[in-house]
């Protein structure tokens, strides 16, 4: 989650990160759960998991 906040053009900046502290802290998961969660998922679909969240 890291660095996708720090690459140049990222299109998610630090809502990566809010979304995976939303999915462990709220959603009930665990660390490692909410740490791999969004691996593998387009750009798209992360914005897109983050806006139903609110943010």
């Amino acid at each position: 989650m890291i660095a996708e906040e720090q690459k140049k053009y990222t299109r998610l900046g630090k809502r990566i990160k809010r979304l995976g502290i939303h999915k462990l802290l709220f959603e009930g998961a665990s660390a490692r759960e909410a740490a791999n969660f969004m691996r593998g998922m387009g750009w798209r679909d992360i914005a897109r998991l983050c806006e139903e969240r609110g943010f």
